[in-house]
């Protein structure tokens, strides 16, 4: 189970435009988390955006869309399942999640790539509820590639926690 709250800044989107974002969002981010991306497991996955006035977000001393010519930022959250993550699956998700912002709202890259940003915090595995019932990364295992189940079943052992 995943939860991303994605904040756009400066920007109104229209219908077309957040439904892209939210399928692109969501198919990325499932590639890298599960291993692969499949119409069953976007069930798995809870999207939240919202549009932010462009004044209501700062960086230091001035707003944020202030930072960077196109006058644009998001910044984007997510929750998710302690258990496959490593390094390398981390920077991946972040270049997928980046890449995938700019082209679908048409953000431009500056040198810095100050007007992206991302957050991702893991969650154990008994701290996730849907229906008021505890789900754990076990439900969902059967979705995952084997390189993801194993990694799962290393942290579960490792942290002595349950499927």
């Amino acid at each position: 189970m995943t939860i991303i709250r994605v904040s756009v800044v400066g920007m109104t989107l229209d219908s077309a435009t957040k439904s892209s974002l939210a399928k692109r969002l969501i198919e990325e981010f499932a590639t890298v988390e599960v291993g692969q991306f499949s119409e069953p497991i976007t069930a798995g996955f809870t999207l939240q955006l919202e549009e932010v006035a462009a004044d209501s977000l700062w960086m230091g001393l001035k707003p944020v869309v202030q930072s960077h010519p196109s006058g644009k930022a998001v910044v984007i959250s997510a929750q998710v399942m302690a258990g496959p993550w490593n390094a390398a699956m981390k920077e991946e998700l972040f270049a997928r999640l980046d890449a995938a912002v700019r082209e679908i709202l048409k953000i431009p890259k500056s040198d810095s790539g100050s007007n992206v940003w991302m957050t991702m915090t893991e969650i154990p595995g008994d701290s996730f509820s849907v229906g008021g019932k505890v789900v754990s990364i076990a439900h969902l295992s059967p979705f995952f590639t084997t390189d993801r189940q194993q990694r799962v079943g290393e942290y579960v052992k490792k942290t002595k926690g349950s499927w």
